[in-house]
């Protein structure tokens, strides 16, 4: 995936680089005096809705692309702004990252290969980073993907799995099924607030999987 200044610099803060392998920090309280304009709106075309057996799990859908911070709720990497004039097309490219919730598509040996099969990380694990596509992430629900059945075996087969029982696109839901959420922006102070504490709190393990966006989700009930 490649992405020129322009996309680049949608990504709102640029964080200093660091393991990625650092355990998830609590979430971090959201600081007091947040306005609503500080709030991003997470589209229903963009807002995947999956309904499984053991809960419903909201998914904000989003193309990659910063040298290191977030793309809406995504969190990515690019190469650095300076390679844009050694390429012909002045872009670089830009992945995702493998933080707990990330959405990301399952293939086999060939990398065209992808179709149907997705994935929804329950911890960080930066070894994917780079080579499977990153589509989304989860801004509500990762309790629920963590009690997912999961299996430890290299096939991934699970005996008797989980379920997905239900998936639309918000967009495509009746108004009074569809859930709206609000993510803080992150081109506010007050998500540079946040990170500054979540990278404080971290030191030098902190990575940009340790920052936990606030979210807010209403409307339709969970179900």
């Amino acid at each position: 995936m490649r992405f020129s200044t322009g996309l680049a610099a949608a990504a709102a803060l640029m964080l200093a680089a660091g393991p990625v392998w650092a355990q998830e920090a609590p979430p971090i309280a959201v600081p007091a005096g947040v306005h609503t304009s500080e709030w991003r709106a997470v589209a229903p075309e963009n807002l995947l809705v999956s309904i499984t057996s053991r809960g419903r799990i909201l998914i904000d859908m989003a193309p990659a692309g910063a040298v290191l911070g977030f793309l809406h709720s995504l969190p990515v990497q690019t190469q650095p702004d300076a390679i844009m004039a050694t390429t012909v097309d002045r872009k670089v490219h830009a992945w995702g990252l493998y933080c707990p919730g990330v959405a990301g598509m399952a293939r086999d040996d060939a990398p065209d290969s992808a179709n149907s099969q997705f994935f929804l990380m329950r911890q960080p694990y930066p070894s994917l980073d780079k080579r499977y596509t990153v589509w989304g992430m989860v801004v509500s629900g990762l309790d629920v993907v963590r009690t997912l059945k999961f299996s430890p075996n290299p096939d991934g087969i699970v005996t008797e799995p989980d379920r997905m029982t239900r998936v639309r696109v918000a967009s495509d839901l009746p108004m009074n099924e569809r859930p709206t959420v609000r993510v803080l922006d992150t081109a506010s102070p007050q998500f540079r607030t946040l990170a500054a504490a979540a990278r404080q709190a971290k030191g030098a393990d902190f990575s940009v999987c340790d920052v936990d966006l606030p979210v807010q989700v209403t409307g339709a009930p969970a179900g």
